[in-house]
């Protein structure tokens, strides 16, 4: 199974088409195909995380229109959002391509 890197030529993430999804104020609810059960995810990117994921992209491109976004650095920007693609990709609502 991929991880999100940099390092990782060519990979590219994008969101299940299969999972449900429901939006809340600065949190997404989430049930995978994968799951019996709903999983949610919470803070102030998910929903744009989650957008940007709606087509097949690169980590780098996903973290610099989120630190654009956000007036952040590169790097703290892919600190925070690797443990969530993990995690996104371990419930199966996220594949790499």
């Amino acid at each position: 199974m991929a991880t999100p890197a940099r390092s990782e030529g060519g990979t590219q993430w994008v969101r299940c088409g299969d999972t449900l999804v429901r939006r809340g104020l600065d949190r997404l609810v989430l049930l995978p195909s994968s799951l019996d059960h709903p999983v949610a995810l919470a803070g102030p990117s998910v929903g744009e995380l989650w957008d940007l994921l709606a087509t097949p992209q690169p980590l780098e491109v996903v973290v610099d229109e989120l630190a654009q976004r956000y007036c952040t650095g590169a790097a703290e920007i892919e600190a925070g959002l690797a443990p969530i693609l993990e995690q996104l990709v371990t419930w199966g609502a996220v594949r790499a391509t």
